[in-house]
């Protein structure tokens, strides 16, 4: 069965392109809070933190 591939094409709004913006935003906040906290456990410990931990 072959595999199928489909390119899509979005032209958000200008609230859109805000909300997406802010979205990337809060996610690079929550991915470098978790890995300074993972850096710091490593640093201290010697082992990072387990992805249970970290949800």
């Amino acid at each position: 069965m072959p595999h199928k591939a489909y390119k899509f094409r979005i032209y958000p709004t200008k609230d859109q392109q805000a909300f997406i913006h802010q979205t990337h935003g809060h996610c690079r906040f929550v991915y470098n809070h978790f890995l300074e906290l993972w850096n710091t456990s490593y640093e201290e410990e010697g082992k990072g933190l387990n992805r249970s931990i970290m949800s």
